[in-house]
């Protein structure tokens, strides 16, 4: 299990996302991946995610949630895609913000990318694999 631990920390790495390691059996997550304000608006969009190894299982938990929190006078446009595999959700955002002075920030984000890797990386070890819908299992199990 130490091996699967410390492969999933260098997946988690490779996105320069900041985590933190507990007990060599979870993985946290909690990162604004944009925050812009101006005069006129503010946005927020926030990424967790945890990632538990449950050794007398042999089963990989597995939780994300992606938050957006705005404010003010801006026009934005989106695009959001779905891909379903089994029981899979992938989803991509991508959109752009323009603040009242013309300022534009554009974002993407792929949030299946970390769950597939999570998931094939628990496959090739032999566990089995988990999508939880909310982080209160895994809170339980700590």
């Amino acid at each position: 299990m130490e091996q699967l631990f410390k492969e999933a920390i260098e997946i988690a790495k490779g996105y320069n996302l900041p985590f933190k390691a507990v007990d060599s059996k979870l993985i946290k997550i909690d990162q604004e991946l944009l925050e812009e304000s101006s005069s006129s608006n503010k946005q927020k969009i926030g990424y967790e995610c945890q990632i538990f190894f449950f050794e007398k299982k042999k089963q990989i938990l597995f939780y994300q949630k992606i938050t957006e929190k705005s404010s003010g006078v801006f026009m934005k446009s989106s695009t959001e895609s779905y891909s379903q595999n089994g029981l899979t959700l992938n989803r991509k955002v991508a959109g752009t913000i323009i603040g009242l002075n013309g300022e534009k920030v554009s974002y993407a984000f792929n949030l299946g990318e970390i769950q597939k890797k999570i998931k094939d990386l628990g496959k090739t070890a032999g566990w089995k694999f988990k999508l939880l819908l909310s982080s209160k299992k895994i809170s339980k199990l700590i």
